[in-house]
C-alpha cells in the first residue's frame, strides 16, 4: 500500500474501533481491502465481499421503483426529506453471524459488529427494516428508498403532525438522522434524482447539464452510458422511442460502430429533448384524465395528461418500437396497438376509474365507433371465468373439439397443426343457423371472390370497409342472418320442449347431489369419485316459484359447501327394492381436509399386553359405519371424547364386584372317564 492508503487505513480504522461497530476476530474468512477514488479525489475505503456473496442466499425483496414512489406525491405542497447517518451500521449483526463478515488487514483481522457495505443483502435488509418500522405510514405521508425519507403533506399543519409523528417513530427505533442533509416542510426539493415541486417534479438540472455538455460517443460503451442516463428521464420526453431509434442498433458490439449522420441527429435530438424536458404533474385520482397516442413508421407514442382546473399538464410520456413483426400496414390497427400498449402502461392508474378520454388523430378509428350503429348491432361485454356470459365461443370450441377428434393422431400431439384445416373447414361449411358460411357474413360476399381479394394482391382505400356499399351490403346479410337464426331457434324450442317435464323434486325429497359440486382439497381424483353424493332431504325451494329454479338441500355441516342448487344439479332419489343389494347404502361425500370427524366411542377392547383400542362411531356418517382405532390416535384426535369414555370406564371397574376365584382339582382326583 502507498503512505496515503496507509493513511487513510488507520484513520478509518481508528474510527471504526472507536465507535465499537468492528472488534479483532480470529474467524478463518477473511475479505481482502482495497481503495477507489471519489469525485472530489478523495480515497474511499472498500472491503471485497465478493466470494462471500456467491456463497450467501439471495434475499428475495424487491427495492421499491423511483416513478413508483413519485406517482404517490399528486397533491401534496409540503415536503420534508430526512437522511440516517450511515444508514447501514444502525442495523447489528447476529451474535453468530458475525465471523463471516471478517476482513484482513496487515493491522489484522477485524469483524463487524454492524452491517457494513458490500454485503449482497445489505441494501434489501435495510429496506426491509425501514419497511417494517413505518409499515402504517407509508403509501399515506411517508415514502423510504433505503435511507431517504421523504414525509409529504397537503397542508402545512397536517406536514407537522406527519413530520412530528416520523420523528417520534425513529426516536423510538433508535435511528440517528444527518440533520445537514435533512430539509424540513420545503415546498421545493431534490429527491432520489429529482426534484420535487407543487407543480410537479422535473429532472435535476446538474443531469440535464451532463447530458447537455456529453462529448459525441466513439465507441458502444459511449452509446450505452449515455442512453442509460437518457433513459432514466425517458418519461420527461416526447417520442423517445422515434428519437433514439438511430442509436438503438450501435448498443449491440455485434454491429460495426459507425456514427453516421442519422446516429448524430438523434443524439443531438436528446440533447435538444432533454433541455425543454417539461415539469411532468403527479398524478392526482381525482382530476379529469386523458391519453393520447399517436402512430409513426417508427414505433407508438402517448401522453397521459390531467385538467387542473385551468389546462391540461402531462403527468408522463410513453413511446415504443413496434417490432417488424408487428408494423401493421392497417392504420386502424396501429392506432388500437397504440392505445392497447398505453393502457397495459398506465393500467395502475386507468383501472377502476369511472371514466377517462381517448384522444386519438386517427379518422379511421371512426369505423369502429359507427360500425355497430351502422350495422344495427349491440355489443354485450361478458365477464372472465364465466362461460355461460359468452355462448358462441363455448359452441364453437365444442365444434372444434369434434372436428380434432377425427384429424389427429392418436398421440394428439399435433392438435396444434390442425387447428388451421379447422379453422377453414367451419368458416367455408354451411352454417345452420344463419344458411350462410362464416366467411361470406363477415367479408360480405362470395366464397371465390373472398379468397381472390385475399390472395392476389391490390390496392384498396382504407375507409373501403366504411363505404356505403359495404355498409348496406352488411346489413343486409345481418338482418338475413338474424331471420334465419330466429326460424332456427323457434325450430329449437320446439324440438327441446317435446323432452320437457316439470321439475319433481319438492320440499322433503331425497335427492342426489352432482359430486361436481363438491371442492376437494385432498389428493384424489374426481374422476374416480362417485358421480353423485347424498342423499339429502330438500329443505324448501330458493325463490318464488314452489318447482325450482333452485333448492336448498339440507348437507351435512362439515361439508363447507353453499347449501342451495340449482334444479340442474340435484336428481331424484329412488330407495333401492329389497332384493336389490341388500344392506347396501350410497357413499359418503370426502370430508375438505380428509378426516372424519368421532362422534363417540362405543366400546373397547384388549388382548394381552397390546394396546387399547376402542369402537369409535363418526359424525355426518352412517350410524353402522364404525372402526377399531388406537388409543394414541382417539386421544389425538378427540381428547375430549376419550378422557370422558375413560373416566367412565374405570367408574365401572371400580364398582364391578371381583371374578370369583378358581378351584384347580388335581388329576387324581377327577374322574377319569374309562377309554373304549
Amino acid at each position: 500500500m502507498s503512505e496515503e492508503e496507509l493513511s487513510v487505513l488507520r484513520a478509518h480504522f481508528g474510527d471504526l474501533l472507536e465507535k465499537g461497530w468492528i472488534r479483532p476476530s480470529s474467524s478463518p474468512y477473511g475479505a481482502p481491502v482495497l481503495f477507489a477514488r471519489k469525485k472530489n479525489r478523495e480515497l474511499r475505503l472498500c472491503i471485497d465481499y465478493r466470494k462471500l456473496n456467491v456463497q450467501t442466499v439471495k434475499n428475495a425483496d424487491p427495492l421499491p421503483r423511483i416513478d413508483d414512489l413519485l406517482e404517490r406525491l399528486g397533491g401534496a405542497k409540503f415536503f420534508s426529506k430526512l437522511d440516517l447517518k450511515s444508514k447501514y451500521h444502525q442495523l447489528e449483526i447476529r451474535q453468530e453471524d458475525r465471523y463471516k463478515t471478517v476482513f484482513k488487514t496487515r493491522y489484522g483481522h477485524f469483524e463487524w459488529l454492524v452491517m457494513p457495505f458490500g454485503l449482497t443483502n445489505a441494501p434489501t435488509t435495510f429496506q426491509a427494516a425501514m419497511t417494517t418500522e413505518f409499515q402504517h405510514m407509508l403509501d399515506r405521508f411517508v415514502l423510504i428508498y433505503l435511507d431517504d425519507i421523504l414525509v409529504y403533506s397537503r397542508s402545512l399543519d397536517e406536514h407537522v403532525e406527519h413530520l412530528r409523528t416520523v420523528l417520534e417513530r425513529l426516536g423510538q427505533a433508535k435511528y440517528k438522522a444527518n440533520l445537514d442533509k435533512c430539509e424540513f416542510a420545503r415546498q421545493k426539493l431534490e429527491y432520489l434524482g429529482h426534484y420535487v415541486t407543487l407543480q410537479g417534479i422535473r429532472p435535476l438540472a446538474d443531469k440535464i447539464e451532463a447530458i447537455r455538455v456529453w462529448p459525441e460517443p466513439t465507441n458502444t460503451m459511449d452509446v450505452r452510458s449515455f442512453m442509460g442516463l437518457a433513459g432514466y428521464y425517458q418519461r420527461f420526453i416526447t417520442g423517445y422511442s422515434r428519437s433514439v431509434a438511430p442509436m438503438t442498433r450501435l448498443r449491440s458490439p455485434k454491429v460495426p460502430f459507425i456514427f453516421d449522420d442519422d446516429a448524430r441527429r438523434s443524439f443531438q435530438a436528446l440533447k435538444t429533448a432533454m433541455l425543454m424536458a417539461p415539469v411532468l404533474s403527479t398524478y392526482d385520482p381525482t382530476l379529469p384524465t386523458r391519453v393520447t397516442t399517436d402512430v409513426s413508421g417508427y414505433g407508438i407514442g402517448a401522453v397521459l395528461e390531467q385538467h387542473d382546473g385551468d389546462d391540461w399538464h402531462p403527468v408522463e410520456y410513453f413511446s415504443h418500437k413496434v417490432p417488424p413483426i408487428n408494423s401493421l400496414d392497417d392504420a386502424r390497427k396501429k392506432e388500437l396497438l397504440a392505445f392497447v400498449m398505453a393502457l397495459k402502461r398506465w393500467r395502475h392508474f386507468l383501472l377502476g376509474r369511472r371514466r377517462f378520454t381517448w384522444v386519438t388523430d386517427n379518422n379511421p378509428l371512426t369505423y369502429y365507433k359507427m360500425h355497430d350503429k351502422e350495422s344495427g348491432t349491440k355489443m354485450k361485454p361478458s365477464s372472465t371465468r364465466h362461460p355461460q356470459t359468452d355462448g358462441q365461443t363455448e359452441r364453437a370450441q365444442q365444434t372444434a373439439q369434434m372436428m380434432l377428434r377425427t384429424l389427429i393422431r392418436p398421440d394428439q400431439k399435433d392438435w396444434v397443426d390442425r387447428l388451421p384445416d379447422i379453422e377453414f373447414a367451419y368458416n367455408t361449411s354451411l352454417h345452420p343457423a344463419i344458411s350462410v358460411t362464416p366467411f361470406e357474413l363477415h367479408h360480405g360476399g362470395q366464397k371465390g371472390r373472398i379468397f381472390a381479394d385475399l390472395l392476389l394482391p391490390r390496392t384498396a382505400a382504407i375507409d373501403a370497409s366504411c363505404s356505403p356499399a359495404s355498409v348496406r351490403k352488411y346489413r343486409e346479410l345481418m338482418a338475413q342472418a338474424r331471420a334465419n337464426m330466429q326460424k332456427t331457434q323457434v325450430r329449437m324450442h320446439q324440438q327441446a320442449n317435446r323432452h320437457r317435464v316439470p321439475c319433481p323434486i319438492r320440499a322433503g325429497d331425497l335427492v342426489w347431489v352432482s359430486a361436481e359440486e363438491f371442492a376437494l382439497e385432498q389428493d384424489v381424483s374426481r374422476k374416480l369419485l362417485p358421480k353423485w353424493f347424498g342423499p339429502w332431504p330438500v329443505r324448501s325451494a330458493a325463490g318464488d316459484e314452489p318447482d325450482g329454479p333452485s333448492f336448498v338441500i339440507n348437507i351435512p355441516p362439515h361439508l363447507t359447501v353453499h347449501p342451495v342448487f340449482h334444479a340442474s344439479k340435484p336428481q331424484t332419489y329412488t330407495p333401492a327394492k329389497s332384493d336389490d343389494f341388500p344392506g347396501r347404502r350410497s357413499q359418503d361425500p370426502p370430508s375438505m381436509d380428509g378426516h372424519q370427524e368421532v362422534d363417540r366411542v362405543i366400546t373397547d377392547r384388549k388382548y394381552g399386553s397390546k394396546p387399547r383400542q376402542y369402537k369409535v362411531a363418526f359424525k355426518a356418517c352412517d350410524p353402522n359405519d364404525t372402526r377399531w382405532i388406537s388409543g394414541t390416535d382417539l386421544k389425538a384426535s378427540a381428547p375430549l371424547i376419550y378422557a370422558h369414555y375413560e373416566r367412565q370406564r374405570l367408574a365401572q371397574g371400580t364398582s364391578r364386584p371381583a371374578p370369583p376365584t378358581r378351584t384347580v382339582v388335581p388329576p387324581s382326583d377327577r374322574q377319569l372317564r374309562p377309554r373304549r
